[in-house]
């Protein structure tokens, strides 16, 4: 009996971790933007990357929808009247940094080559810079605020949408002044988020909680027994 009653346990545990180790699938949702999903849109050019890579923008947003963040898609386009391709840089900061003052570690990164990025005058929505962010398992509440940045050198552009977004701030790091300084500005970066809001699903709540269930009966069968 007490050999049953352990196969028992350790059956009911090993499907309670199985469940619970089951990631649930996917339900990656569009979250913030300040570009929308489908036309009209107007976009306005508003800047470039300096050649030795010290001018910086960013662009704050507030968290929507709560889960994991999984992407962020900007408007950063080549600028054919430059002739320097160097590589951008991505990041993502619990807040906006001024980059005078030092890099901080970032929650993600991920560099991309200007090189091949659509001319800035051949605009579409469907050609947005993707910064994947999946990886980095980055866990997002409503509410929360991050900046991502851009920085890198001379020959690109980042665009902006018009219309303001609500939600966040776009700074840019201007090392003309003196001191250097990390300017709010009235246009917005031009970018989408994306949060996957999956969890699992009630069904498999109930079968993990059954399971634990099972699995604490038959010990206290077990210690009845023994006693």
């Amino acid at each position: 009996m007490m050999k049953r009653c352990g196969g028992l346990v350790l059956a009911a545990l090993s499907a309670s971790l199985a469940l619970a180790a089951t990631p649930a699938a996917a339900a990656v949702e569009l979250d913030q933007a300040s570009v929308p999903e489908t036309g009209p849109y107007t976009w306005q050019s508003y800047g470039v990357f300096l050649r030795d890579g010290t001018r910086a923008f960013e662009q704050t947003f507030t968290v929507g929808k709560a889960g994991r963040l999984t992407r962020i898609e900007m408007a950063i386009f080549d600028n054919p009247a430059l002739s320097y391709d160097g590589d951008i840089i991505l990041e993502l900061f619990t807040s906006p940094v001024n980059f005078s003052l030092g890099f901080p570690t970032p929650l993600a990164t991920q560099t991309i080559p200007m090189a091949g990025r659509p001319e800035s005058y051949n605009i579409s929505l469907s050609q947005l810079t993707v910064f994947d962010v999946s990886s980095f398992n980055i866990r997002v509440n409503v509410g929360d605020v991050l900046a991502v940045s851009a920085r890198g050198a001379a020959g690109g552009s980042i665009l902006s949408a018009t219309t303001p977004y609500a939600g966040g701030t776009r700074y840019v790091s201007d090392f003309w002044s003196s001191p250097s300084s990390l300017l709010a500005t009235d246009l917005d970066m031009a970018f989408r988020t994306y949060v996957d809001t999956a969890v699992p699903e009630p069904a498999t709540w109930a079968l993990m909680i059954g399971g634990f269930g099972i699995a604490g009966a038959a010990l206290r069968r077990r210690k009845a027994q023994v006693a």
